[in-house]
């Protein structure tokens, strides 16, 4: 009887172990998609700081990322603007690219 005692015992201190650092681990992507649903912003200029930000707030929380994208839909009448200010808050190549449906 000691063994099965012991067997449930080690069951339920590693049951609690991960309920804890599954909870925790919930919390911490939590906070981070919050953070990262108030990126929206429609100046390009505060966009790039705010994304930058997240950025390195993904970072100092551990998460592993390729790549951190913000891409606004913007009307066609509104596109030669968009691209211009782009340029003016720092990305000199920055345009629009329209993809085909094979996605070339």
């Amino acid at each position: 009887m000691q063994e099965r005692e012991r067997v449930e015992a080690e069951f339920h201190r590693r049951v609690a172990r991960q309920h804890l650092f599954v909870q925790q681990s919930l919390q911490k992507y939590t906070h981070l998609l919050t953070s990262i649903q108030k990126l929206y912003d429609p100046e390009p200029g505060a966009m790039t700081n705010q994304v930058k930000a997240a950025a390195e707030l993904l970072r100092s929380q551990g998460v592993l990322m390729f790549a951190l994208q913000w891409t606004p839909r913007v009307p066609r009448a509104q596109r030669a603007g968009f691209e211009a200010e782009l340029r003016r808050a720092g990305a000199p190549d920055a345009m629009i690219r329209e993809f085909t449906a094979n996605g070339q």
